[in-house]
Formats: C-alpha cells, structure tokens, sequence
C-alpha cells in the first residue's frame, strides 16, 4: 500500500502535543512549531524556544526515523535562519541517541558542551549549528521555498 503524501502544518497545539512528550522540551511563553501530518496525523515536528533575535534552540520529534520528509527539515532550516534571522541554532541530545547526534552533525553542527547527568542517569551534549556552517547539501534550502 502506498504511503499518503504528507504537508506542513504550523498547528502549534497538535504539533506542541506530539513533539513536546518526545523531545523533554517544556512549553514555554513564546515557543512555536513546525509540524508536517500524513493521513491527518502529526508524525514529525520541530519545537523552537529561547529565540533572542541571534540565537534560537530547537527541538526535533519523530514518529519514524524515516518520518523526515525534505519539506519539514527545510522549513526548519528557513525558519531558523531566513525568517528568525538567527547566525546559530543550538540544540539539546541526550548522549545515548546516536540517531539524533548524527541528524545534527550531518547538518554541521558541532557538540560545544557536555552536561553530565542532565538528563536523569543520561548525559546531554549541547550542539550548535552556525548558519555559515551548514553543509552544502543544506544550503539550498535557505534559497528555496519548495516542499519536496
């Protein structure tokens, strides 16, 4: 059976509702949410908080590790660093999810920090992504405004 074709969707309570049980993010005053939905259903979402007009974190929650779609990363990558404006994106992996780690160092970012026991019994490692440091593969989603 072929997979429904999926959209973006900026439904801050239905993405906050899926995404905020999966990152540890807390709801704060001022976050906000990109999400993309197949069949009805969110099944990936990017939370941003602590947006200070250079700096923003952001938070990244998936149903799948396959449930990534083009559109959403680069409507992550635009909000960050088009819309906000933002020269860096920071974000928060615990130690023990190799997946994460690698989503983020693919993009270009570098671990900065490690907090130990952050996180219960895990240790959390503080990425950062500057916007000059995104890799070329991803450098042409801050031009385009396409959803494939």
């Amino acid at each position: 059976m072929a997979r429904m074709a999926g959209k973006l969707t900026v439904d801050f309570e239905r993405v906050a509702r899926f995404a905020l049980p999966r990152t540890g993010a807390a709801l704060c005053m001022g976050m906000r949410a990109i999400g993309y939905e197949r069949d009805g259903k969110v099944v990936a979402g990017f939370l941003f908080d602590l947006y200070d007009g250079q700096n923003i974190w952001a938070h990244v929650a998936l149903e799948s590790p396959h449930d990534l779609p083009r559109a959403l990363l680069g409507a992550m990558l635009r909000y960050i660093f088009v819309v906000c404006g933002c020269q860096r994106a920071w974000a928060r992996v615990c130690e023990d999810n190799v997946r994460s780690a690698r989503f983020v160092e693919r993009l270009g970012a570098h671990c900065v920090a490690l907090l130990p026991g952050a996180d219960g019994d895990s240790n959390v490692l503080i990425y950062r992504l500057l916007k000059s440091g995104l890799r070329a593969p991803y450098r042409g989603f801050l031009r385009s405004t396409a959803h494939g």
